[in-house]
């Protein structure tokens, strides 16, 4: 049983869940709930591991992450998102869970309200909740995308929002005008959140 109770759109997907708990072999069906490939890791990515550990990278290395790789992802961040990245503004983390645990860590204070997508993933409510912040759900419409009406309305008193593109757990690829107008609604928010807070 968790610690807190799954937001309302994630439990009905759990009742409702008719996956078996191992797919039979063949079916083409892959259980993605913990991100666990069906498959071997090719040999390629094996073989590149062990000629990087033949040739001495044991040790560790730069904390941000490699500065070749945090400087390829700045490249692709920026050319995705059409908005120059420095390399310096990449943390290369262990996985998603573990950098939106340390985004929220360093901007969420006890009592911040953060934007929660509806269904989401449970990992984003324990990093908020860890914080001392409160989590917020927004359902998705009924396309399964953003529903920029309830955004306005639910990031008007929020610190934070948490969006993951494809979202997890239904898969849905935001499209670009969605995600850059829930972003301009959020920085409209936070505008509005600080000129009430200046008065």
């Amino acid at each position: 049983m968790s610690a807190f109770p799954l937001p309302p759109a994630s439990a009905h997907l759990a009742a409702g869940d008719l996956r078996p708990e191992v797919p039979a072999s063949g079916t083409g069906l892959a259980l993605l709930g913990v991100g666990e490939p069906d498959f071997a890791t090719p040999q390629p990515i094996v073989q590149a591991g062990l000629d990087a550990l033949t040739a001495g990278w044991t040790h560790n290395g730069d904390l941000n992450g490699d500065p070749e790789l945090r400087e390829l992802a700045a490249e692709i961040a920026g050319n995705v998102s059409s908005h120059p990245f420095r390399p310096v503004q990449v943390l290369v983390t262990c996985g998603a869970t573990s950098g939106v645990s340390i985004a929220v860590a360093a901007t969420v204070s006890p009592g911040d309200q953060v934007v929660l997508l509806d269904p989401s993933y449970s990992l984003f409510a324990s990093s908020v909740l860890a914080a001392g912040g409160e989590p917020v759900y927004v359902p998705l419409d009924e396309t399964g995308h953003l529903d920029l009406d309830r955004l306005d309305i639910a990031l008007t008193s929020a610190r934070a929002i948490i969006v993951v593109n494809p979202a997890n757990p239904i898969g849905t690829v935001f499209r670009k005008g969605r995600t850059r107008a829930a972003r301009r609604t959020h920085h409209q928010a936070q505008q509005r959140r600080d000129r009430r807070r200046s008065l």
